[in-house]
Parts: structure tokens; sequence; C-alpha cells
């Protein structure tokens, strides 16, 4: 027989904890729904703070940056185009590419972005090659160098939506000694834009890792000053 005093399964009532833990994955839920409902207005900020443009006017020389020069090769030549500047800079040391390394061949980036920048169109002496630089830090310190030979004192810096923020920091910092002014416009990008970054997997890529990248930088180099770079010498952009 039964005790009556015990409660059957059907009466037992859960203590508290059961009930916090309810409380807490409610809250979770509300909480996701939330986060998914407002995306929209909060997701593109991280994306937009990246993402820097200057008003541009006429410049001494449009610098082309390393990396992503499929989008930003044809911003530079437009610009040039457009009676901007009269000079275009393009950067980077020795390309990591296996195609030349099979065939033997060994050519910076610069060189081959030179010879691009060539076949759109702008005359060779127009067209200056510094061959050096792996990373924005190292190829704003070859640009300084140039910039102190060349009696250069506005640049116009072409990059990409989530690099425009670092690489006019990183420029800025090095050239303040030299009175340069440095304008920053974003190369378009056919994949994902500043407020549609989390779209894609390349904006998702870029972002995350552009955000990690501007950390290591701001580390690294915001009491760092400048070194002098190998003299630099203009190669000839052949055909």
């Amino acid at each position: 027989m039964a005790d009556p005093g015990s409660a059957g399964d059907g009466d037992r009532k859960e203590g508290p904890g059961f009930v916090t833990r309810g409380r807490v994955v409610a809250a979770l839920i509300l909480l996701g729904i939330a986060i998914a409902f407002l995306a929209p207005f909060w997701l593109p900020i991280p994306g937009k703070f990246l993402a820097v443009s200057d008003s541009l006017e006429p410049a001494d020389a449009i610098v082309v940056l390393s990396g992503a020069v499929v989008l930003r090769v044809p911003k530079g030549v437009a610009l040039y185009r457009e009676g901007y500047a009269r000079r275009i800079l393009v950067t980077g040391g020795y390309a990591n590419d296996q195609f030349l390394h099979l065939i033997g061949e060994r050519m910076t980036e610069a060189e081959m972005v030179g010879r691009w920048v060539k076949k759109l169109g702008v005359p060779a002496d127009a067209i200056i090659v510094l061959r050096g630089g792996t990373g924005t830090w190292q190829e704003a310190e070859y640009v300084r160098q140039y910039v102190r030979e060349g009696g250069v004192r506005k640049l116009i810096l072409v990059t990409s939506h989530s690099h425009s923020r670092r690489a006019r920091w990183v420029f800025r910092k090095v050239l303040q000694r030299e009175g340069v002014k440095v304008m920053v416009v974003e190369a378009d990008n056919g994949t994902y834009t500043a407020a549609n970054w989390w779209r894609t997997e390349t904006g998702l890529v870029s972002v995350f890792s552009e955000y990690v990248k501007l950390l290591y930088y701001l580390g690294k180099y915001s009491f760092r000053e400048p070194s002098a770079v190998s003299p630099l010498t203009q190669p000839a952009v052949a055909d």
C-alpha cells in the first residue's frame, strides 16, 4: 500500500534549479532571436569601420599596393586616366608564385604589376616599380624612400575595402615626418561590400583576418620608427 504522505510521480514538483535552467534557456533563445532580427543593423558596423575612403585631390603619385591587384590595379589606372596623378607607384617583393618557381623565373610582384599597368595603357616612364615590401609596413618604408628621393608631397593610396583603415594608418605613420599627405581610396569589389561582408566566404575571411592584422600592427608598430631600406632602382617595364 502506498504511503499517503509521499507524492506520486505526477505530483512531483521540480526544484528551483530546474526553474533557473529553464529561464536561462528561454533567455538565450530570446537573445538569439533578437540578434538574428537585428543582424542587418549591427553586422555592417565591423565592415564599415575597416573601410575608409578620403576625398581625393590631384596628387604627385598614385600608389597601388600589392595583394588583390586584380581589384587595385584597374582602380589605380582609372585614377591615372582621370588625371589625379602623372605617376603610378607599384610595390611588392619577390612573388611566391608556384608557376614562376616551376618555370625557373624570379620576379617581384611589383615588376609583374608594372607590366600589367603598362599593358593597360600607362606609359612606361609613368610607372615607378618599387621592388620591395612583403607587408603593408615594409611597402610604406619603400614608398618613404622614394618620397625622399622624388620630392613627393601628396599620395593617393589604392587598396581594398577591409585593408583601407590599416593601410592609411600605416602610411600616415611612416610618412608623417616627410610632410606627405596620404589619401586613401577603396578599389571596387564585386564579391562583397563593407555593408554585406558576412554574406560571402570571401568577405567573412577578409574582415575577420583584417581585425587580427589590425590588432597585430597596432601592437607591433605603434611605437616603432620606420627603417631605412635599400636604395631604390626602377627596372625597365618590359612589354
